[in-house]
């Protein structure tokens, strides 16, 4: 306080009388915060735009639509988000109004621990869409085999590098006097572990993104116009709103969050400051691969209530080479089952006992949002 005090003083009276000693300290102490600002600056702003549209999520959401597993990702995601910002921001405050106190070494860790898988929450997303068109009950044993065992492998060897990581970070912050010291001396960069892993994190997600895409395509759910009949009608949603709602999903789940990891692993290799940088790419990626995805939900649910309940029951075609035993056409089956028909209820009931490979398929948009 002494010091503190002196400076203003010596500053107020003449600008060139602050002791080139006391000019050090101060320059010093403005480099050393100016990580931990930047990193607080970026949490604050993205963690407090969760809040509202955590809020907007559960206010347009119906009881059917909360029971849903991709709203029970997002709002996972999204409360994973602000504690992350939560944390970081106090940690990182704490740290500079208090550069003398010792840092707390199992915070910290725990800390690296969380920050490090609280993406893989977003990414389950991609995941679980994977197995929606692909349904265990419906896919032959060897199709699943040969479909989820890249990304299963993938995904272990990504835990594995994790680990080596938080080892490594364990080992070099474990002698700082405090956060700020321990986020300065962390070259996180130089270590192969964090390096293969941002690697690894662009070839899971690509792939399990193009997966997805090219299977929707192949089952004529996307651009295949001979088969564009077999898009259910029901729930007023149409087929160019599912396309828009897919292209919401992919730039949110896959194209974002690629960019800005190619954008992590190129400031690696070129810049020499890239702690910094790096750093705040990866929070930046992570909270933008958040409210991608929930925007996706949200904007897809919000065009699905603003359009009137359909005045014509749903149709669906099937492929038959013989008129039906029963004498029953297809418009003679329109209104048959369909009446009171709940579409959340037909989104379960198509992946429990069609999905995608079914002659008379058609994915209803609540498994994808």
């Amino acid at each position: 306080m002494e010091l503190t005090h002196y400076v203003t003083l010596a500053a107020a009276a003449d600008p060139e009388a602050v002791p080139p000693e006391v000019e050090a300290i101060i320059e010093a102490f403005a480099t050393a915060i100016r990580t931990p600002m930047t990193f607080v600056i970026i949490t604050m702003v993205f963690g407090s735009m969760l809040v509202p549209i955590l809020v907007t999520l559960l206010w347009i959401s119906t009881s059917t639509d909360r029971g849903q597993p991709i709203f029970i990702l997002n709002v996972a995601s999204i409360l994973v988000g602000i504690g992350i910002a939560t944390w970081s921001s106090y940690d990182s405050l704490y740290s500079i109004l208090n550069p003398a106190m010792q840092v707390n070494k199992t915070a910290n860790g725990v800390f690296a621990v969380v920050a490090l898988l609280s993406p893989w929450i977003a990414e389950l997303v991609l995941a679980y869409r994977l197995v929606a068109v692909f349904p265990p009950r419906r896919t032959p044993l060897w199709k699943l085999a040969a479909v989820f065992a890249y990304p299963v492998t993938i995904k272990c060897v990504r835990l594995g590098c994790m680990i080596a990581f938080w080892r490594v970070c364990f080992r070099e912050t474990a002698h700082a006097a405090n956060a700020l010291v321990a986020a300065e001396s962390l070259d996180w960069g130089k270590y192969p572990y964090s390096r293969a892993e941002l690697f690894l994190q662009i070839f899971d997600n690509a792939y399990l993104s193009t997966v997805f895409i090219w299977k929707l395509n192949r089952s004529g759910q996307l651009f295949g116009q001979k088969h564009i009949q077999r898009v259910s009608l029901g729930a007023g949603v149409s087929f160019a709103t599912r396309l828009k709602t897919l292209f919401w999903i992919a730039i949110g789940n896959f194209v974002i969050p690629v960019i800005f990891n190619i954008a992590i692993v190129i400031d690696i290799f070129v810049d020499p400051n890239y702690v910094l940088h790096a750093s705040s790419l990866l929070l930046t990626d992570y909270y933008v691969s958040i409210i991608g995805v929930v925007f996706a939900t949200v904007w897809s649910v919000s065009m699905s209530a603003e359009k009137p309940e359909p005045t014509v029951p749903i149709v669906r075609f099937q492929k038959t080479s013989k008129p039906s035993s029963t004498g029953l056409s297809n418009a003679s089956r329109v209104g048959s089952s369909c009446d009171g028909e709940d579409p959340y209820g037909k989104a379960r009931q198509w992946h429990s006992t069609e999905g995608v490979d079914s002659t008379d398929g058609a994915i209803p948009l609540e498994v994808f949002v």
